[in-house]
């Protein structure tokens, strides 16, 4: 089925209650959109209105989500909720905190986790007059069951979890004008066949949340699904490339990857300026639009653009080999 912002926005906005869901603020592009995705599903099935915050977004370089992607629902624009609208985080204190509070933090009294909110908000809330806050229930979001079947009546859907989160990335996986001309022009200019392999190699930091597979391990997968020996790869680390042309003279490679990177690690990338990202962002995302059109995806359900294209593609054509099913990571 197919879900309009007109029909998602009406069935959405008739839920008083609401969670204003803050993106582009920890984590690398995909791993905030994934878990925009989960909290848009969260809060469809629990009645709650779904309102979003992107203003200030690590991957943005003027109004935060509208600087790649057409609007879905309402966005709110406010100080408050730059202030202390946080998705949960290990790695510290906010730096609009009191400093009181980033004290205790620093001293281990408080852990890193704690959400200080202003003593009006927080009354506000006592009398059931607030609003929840990405840290309020992102937890929720991303524990539901990604193996359950779904009925959604008021959105007129029923099915497994994975096919609603498509649905959801159907309505909000929309460029603007600009950034589609740019993503055509770039794909365009790279000249792939018609039918090709999709790859996503992930080199850098990604040893931290789960090991690196083998480039290998990839080709015999691929040859074991099809006799295509033409490939699109994403991949952070450009040694990657020079491997698999090395090592694989039967395949065609083609990527976006420059010579000079060696490895995605987002500490660096935050230190990008506001150009190099958003001519980063635009190769990232034409290289998801190759890969989701690709005749088989292969590549790791632990990594956030794997789990992406879980949802983007059929089953039949999206494959792991980390694990076997899609997986909410």
């Amino acid at each position: 089925m197919k879900l309009t912002a007109e029909q998602y926005n009406e069935v959405n906005e008739s839920f008083k209650r609401k969670v204003v869901f803050r993106i582009g603020l920890a984590a690398g592009f995909f791993s905030e959109y994934n878990n925009m995705i989960l909290a848009m599903a969260w809060c469809l099935r629990n009645n709650y209105q779904f309102q979003l915050f992107s203003y200030d977004s690590n991957f943005g370089f003027d109004k935060g989500w509208t600087d790649y992607f057409i609007p879905f629902c309402t966005e709110i624009h406010d100080e408050f909720n730059l202030k202390f609208n946080h998705r949960p985080s290990p790695y510290g204190s906010n730096k609009y905190y009191p400093r009181f509070i980033r004290v205790l933090q620093r001293l281990g009294i408080l852990k890193p986790k704690f959400v200080y909110l202003p003593l009006s908000f927080r009354l506000k809330r006592m009398l059931g007059f607030s609003v929840l806050l990405t840290q309020d229930m992102f937890v929720k979001a991303h524990s539901q069951n990604p193996y359950e079947e779904v009925e959604m009546s008021n959105v007129g859907f029923r099915g497994n979890f994975r096919s609603f989160c498509k649905i959801l990335t159907d309505l909000t996986w929309r460029f603007n004008k600009e950034t589609q001309m740019e993503i055509d022009t770039m794909i365009k200019e790279l000249n792939l066949p018609n039918e090709y392999i999709g790859f996503h190699i992930r080199g850098g930091d990604k040893f931290v949340e789960y090991q690196q597979m083998p480039a290998g391990l990839y080709i015999k997968r691929a040859e074991e699904l099809s006799e295509i020996r033409s490939a699109f790869v994403l991949t952070d680390d450009y040694s990657i490339l020079t491997e698999l042309k090395a090592s694989y003279p039967a395949w065609h490679f083609y990527s976006l990857c420059q010579p000079h990177e060696k490895g995605y690690y987002n500490s660096d990338f935050q230190e990008l300026n506001v150009l190099e990202k958003k001519n980063s962002h635009i190769r990232l995302f034409s290289s998801m639009v190759m890969l989701e059109h690709a005749c088989h995806f292969v590549g790791t359900f632990s990594s956030n653009p794997g789990m992406f294209l879980g949802m983007r593609m059929l089953p039949e054509h999206c494959h792991g080999i980390d694990f076997e099913e899609w997986n909410i990571w």
